[in-house]
């Protein structure tokens, strides 16, 4: 089994530069899940503001 770098270096370029983009996006994606996940609430705080009224 090849590892991610092996396969990485297959690809040409262009498409190396979009696997890269793209896991820097899943990475970006998680730290801000866990950071979201991670915080605890606070009392009076409202996290969505409401529907304004008709």
């Amino acid at each position: 089994m090849q590892t991610f770098q092996e396969f990485e270096e297959q690809l040409p370029p262009d498409i190396r530069r979009e696997v890269r983009n793209f896991a820097e996006f899943l990475l970006e994606k998680r730290r801000k899940r866990q950071r979201t996940e991670t915080r605890k609430p606070q009392p009076g705080r409202v996290d969505q503001p409401c529907a304004p009224q008709p």
